[in-house]
């Protein structure tokens, strides 16, 4: 039978240092290139690509990666999406970033949320990958454990990046903001080189 699905298992490398080109989200964090191992024709081939979510749709087409043709698309009416009530969270609405485009940032939680498998980030404080990143607008994760921190899905970051728009209340398109959930991990919207 055919796979359907890609198998993704996310675990981060320590780079020499800060990953070229990236600068920490927050000062004193320290920046960690994602590695996607990705079973990417369905054959058990592991192939091994860097980068945010949307350089692994990328390279999988670049490669003729089984039946991958683009990134999910965003929901046609995004606004409705729901989320429950997390209470073991706080959300700062501010921070010491420029404002990201809400639009761009709605693509990314939806690429986040048709990632299949379960996303690990190096062992902290202060690990932050960028998980998503187009037209200046990114989606970083950070784990603030002693210990390599895994979600249950890439869905997960998703919808931590969902939670600081429903808060925040985006005006005129732009966001910026940070989400601190339970387990000692965040997520933060911000500008970025991209």
């Amino acid at each position: 039978m055919m796979r359907t699905a890609i198998c993704f298992m996310a675990f981060m490398a320590f780079m020499s240092g800060l990953v070229l080109g990236l600068d920490a989200p927050i000062p004193g964090y320290t920046v960690v290139d994602l590695v996607w191992s990705v079973d990417a024709f369905g054959n058990g081939t592991i192939v091994n690509i860097t980068g945010p979510v949307e350089k692994v749709y990328d390279e999988l087409k670049r490669i003729n990666a089984i039946s991958i043709t683009s990134l999910p698309e965003a929901p046609a009416n995004i606004d409705n999406i729901t989320l429950s009530q997390d209470l073991s969270q706080a959300i700062n609405c501010v921070g010491p970033w420029e404002t990201a485009n809400v639009g761009r940032i709605r693509e990314g939680i939806s690429h986040l949320k048709g990632v299949p498998g379960k996303p690990a980030n190096s062992p902290g404080p202060g690990s932050c990958g960028r998980v998503s990143c187009s037209y200046q607008s990114a989606i970083w994760w950070c784990n603030d454990n002693k210990f390599t921190k895994t979600l249950d899905s890439f869905g997960a970051i998703g919808d931590c990046a969902q939670t600081i728009i429903d808060a925040c209340h985006p005006t005129n398109d732009k966001i910026v903001g940070q989400n601190f959930k339970d387990g000692n991990w965040n997520c933060i919207i911000r500008r970025d080189n991209c």
